[in-house]
């Protein structure tokens, strides 16, 4: 029970307590109940299961999902790939984010699966849309459906690819989970990765922030919200801005859930100590436009990454989403090179 209901019953009762007692008897039932019944419910627990279009997730989610190329029949398997990359999208981004890797890849025999984040904008559950309980869930959902991946192509090298908050929920899930010999990727690509920001909070907001997403973690915020002056006019390609690509994204989300924001904002902050627990190839595809994290910043938390392989790649006039900016099939190309490339090498040993 919260601080603002009770607060809420309170003073009802000092408008009507004859209408109130019961709420306020019932106000301190609930948690006992509630938590009764949690004791009493046993642990959901499922086999993973990929099916055509979606996926089930262990604890019962079912999640859409994109694969290129398609395949023509339910059922079918598609032909055995020279490599698989599974890629995880970004704050409301969407697998079909991912388009120019899974139109131009296949034609070099990589095959491409876009995941779907929980609590994002093609989350089956609307009214989840917005929210996360913590993010062990978007970590697990990875290693669960690149362990579904790496079945459906036995012995074909698997790489991962994350882009914005993707490239933290990746890199975070390398460095502080254990992954079966079939799922532990091969490579690491990592795009626009928010590692850091290039306009700090004012102190005082990351405070109240912080105190806000634990006692009221539910609450729904706006990203403009946060720094109205500067997070609509933010430049996520040189065409266009935050508020002017936002009409025309169907997977938008509006506001997210502080606690959301709060996972959101401890992935960042631990992304420089699992950047030294890696130990596989990566690939850092990075700009100097970015209003997420500078050029500085990036290259900065780059010298950190522990692995002896690791490439880094600037793309001077794109911004934040490099993949649909200028020079974007050029960044599919060095994507494409880098990992046909560490596919006929041995296996990576994963994290230290």
């Amino acid at each position: 029970m919260t601080p603002g209901v009770l607060f809420f019953l309170c003073r009802l009762a000092h408008r009507s307590r004859r209408v109130a007692r019961p709420l306020l008897a019932g106000a301190w039932l609930l948690p006992v109940l509630f938590l009764t019944q949690c004791s009493l419910m046993p642990a959901r627990s499922l086999l993973p299961r990929l099916d055509r279009a979606a996926w089930s997730a262990a604890d019962g989610k079912s999640l859409p999902y994109t694969r290129w190329p398609a395949v023509a029949e339910a059922g079918a398997r598609p032909a055995s790939p020279k490599a698989v990359l599974v890629c995880v999208h970004g704050l409301s981004g969407a697998s079909s984010d991912f388009w120019p890797l899974g139109q131009e890849l296949p034609k070099r025999g990589l095959a491409v699966y876009g995941m779907e984040l929980r609590g994002q904008g093609m989350d089956p559950d609307v009214p989840a849309r917005g929210d996360i309980r913590h993010r062990r869930e978007w970590m697990r959902d990875l290693r669960e459906f690149s362990g579904l991946v790496a079945a459906e192509h036995p012995g074909v090298p698997l790489f991962w690819l994350g882009e914005s908050m993707g490239s933290l929920v990746a890199l975070t899930t390398l460095a502080d989970e254990t992954h079966g010999e079939s799922a532990c990727p091969r490579g690491l690509i990592l795009l626009s990765p928010a590692v850091d920001l290039r306009e700090e909070l004012p102190r005082w907001k990351g405070h109240v922030a912080r105190v806000a997403s634990r006692v009221v973690p539910w609450y729904r915020l706006p990203l403009a919200r946060l720094d109205p002056a500067q997070v609509p006019d933010m430049r996520i390609t040189s065409e266009s801005t935050q508020a002017s690509q936002a009409p025309l994204t169907p997977h938008l989300v509006p506001a997210h859930s502080l606690r959301l924001l709060r996972e959101v904002d401890s992935l960042m902050r631990g992304s420089r100590a699992a950047a030294e627990k890696l130990d596989l190839p990566v690939l850092v595809l990075y700009t100097p436009n970015d209003p997420v994290a500078s050029q500085r910043q990036i290259e900065t938390w780059f010298a950190t990454i522990g692995s002896p392989d690791k490439t880094s790649l600037l793309f001077p006039e794109n911004f934040h989403l490099i993949l649909h900016d200028r020079n974007r099939w050029q960044a599919v190309t060095d994507i494409g090179d880098w990992m046909l490339a560490r596919a006929r090498r041995i296996p990576a040993t994963g994290p230290r």
